[in-house]
């Protein structure tokens, strides 16, 4: 790796380390996943469409899989687009353009 690009690296991971010291209570956090509000046809009770709402995943993401994008369209009564040669963290990627 070149001294730029390990510089760059080193930068992100102070980035991730700080995201690492809080936990996170799973049996807290359950209770209030947004798919709680959700009215019986799967979609989100707080919708109104009074804001413009899309939905995109990263073809290459290896933490949300498309099953999981396309859930969080439903969700949220809108259709979602996949985008091509991305990873999760789009903008982080080398093919953000």
């Amino acid at each position: 790796l070149s001294r730029f690009l390990k510089k760059k690296i080193l930068r992100y991971m102070k980035y991730f380390r700080n995201d690492s010291k809080i936990g996170i209570n799973l049996k807290d956090f359950t209770k209030n996943l947004p798919i709680m509000q959700a009215d019986s046809s799967g979609r989100a009770k707080w919708i109104n469409g009074s804001v413009p709402i899309s939905v995109f995943g990263a073809e290459s993401d290896f933490i949300l899989d498309e099953q999981s994008i396309k859930d969080t369209g439903r969700f949220l009564g809108v259709e979602y687009k996949m985008l091509p040669n991305q990873s999760h963290d789009v903008m982080l990627g080398s093919g953000y353009i």
